[in-house]
């Protein structure tokens, strides 16, 4: 195991509007902390049709167009 390569950050899309935005860049970064994480945020004001199929709230994180958190989620299970 090579334990001198560079780990990449994580990419996460923030999607959404308001003030769950702020909610939930807060989360992340807390989650980010506690396990060790890097990551690279993005935010998108609007769904990318690929991933709004599937959403049901009004906020979200994606990955590459997958979603991963649909809804404000607590900061226990990000990190899980």
């Amino acid at each position: 195991m090579n334990h001198n390569a560079e780990i990449k950050p994580l990419q996460l899309e923030i999607i959404g509007k308001g003030a769950d935005v702020e909610k939930i860049l807060k989360r992340l970064r807390c989650a980010a902390r506690a396990t060790g994480s890097e990551l690279q945020l993005s935010w998108l004001h609007e769904y990318p049709q690929t991933v709004f199929e599937n959403a049901r709230h009004s906020i979200a994180v994606s990955n590459n167009k997958e979603l991963l958190i649909d809804g404000l989620v607590p900061t226990e299970k990000i990190e899980a």
